[in-house]
């Protein structure tokens, strides 16, 4: 599959994230929701 399908494919997904980092921001370096979104929610759904 080309790779413009495979980004195609991830646009709704990646416009989500993006939609909920932003919506629940976090100060400085402390990321700790964050960190728990990106690692235990969406690597979990990309089998990671």
């Amino acid at each position: 599959m080309p790779i413009v399908n495979r980004i195609a494919d991830f646009s709704k997904d990646m416009q989500g994230w993006r939609r909920h980092l932003h919506a629940n921001p976090e100060p400085g370096f402390e990321c700790h929701e964050t960190a728990g979104f990106v690692i235990a929610d969406q690597a979990a759904e990309m089998g990671a």
